[in-house]
């Protein structure tokens, strides 16, 4: 896991001697505190480590702390070339909004497995999550199709003139 620059760190004589700000977890980028997800590369920080990552650096995950993603981890371990065992953890993590952990166990598991194509792809939707906040975006309003009523106007109409020439021809015939 990256580790982030802390208030602790931000002394006179450092990199990051700028009071008030921290490195990016994905750019490394320096970022003021305050902000809610960076300039550069667009995460948000609300989604990768619950708030945590401004407040005092990277945030170590212990089984207590979820045990619910431990398990699901845990079984992600188990069968890791299972893809749907990915998508439930990583789901599970998105709604927990702590996708930190994620990126953190899927870290490891890249370091002990250097091949897994499943490993990576995943580690990259992790980011991907992280810099869009779903629950933020407002939801699409229901707009009814355009001129609905046109087109039930026009078959309809349509309707009745096949209709109108089927009796014709029916009259014209007896």
């Amino acid at each position: 896991m990256t580790n982030l620059v802390s208030p602790e760190t931000n002394t006179p004589g450092t990199d990051a001697s700028k009071a008030g700000t921290f490195q990016c977890p994905r750019c490394f980028r320096e970022v003021r505190r305050q902000s809610e997800s960076c300039p550069k590369c667009g995460l948000v920080f609300s989604l990768w480590e619950r708030g945590a990552v401004r407040a005092q650096g990277p945030r170590r995950w212990t089984v207590d702390e979820d045990p619910r993603a431990e398990s699901l981890w845990a079984e992600v371990e188990a069968r890791p070339e299972d893809e749907t065992r990915h998508e439930a953890f990583l789901a599970y993590c998105q709604e927990a909004r702590c996708l930190d952990l994620a990126a953190q166990r899927y870290q490891a598991f890249l370091l002990q497995n250097p091949g897994s194509r499943t490993g990576f792809l995943f580690r990259d939707r992790i980011l991907l999550l992280a810099q869009f906040d779903s629950k933020a975006a407002p939801s699409p309003r229901y707009q009814p199709p355009r001129a609905s009523w046109l087109k039930w106007i026009l078959g309809l109409g349509a309707a009745a003139l096949l209709l109108a020439l089927f009796m014709a021809r029916m009259m014209m015939e007896s």
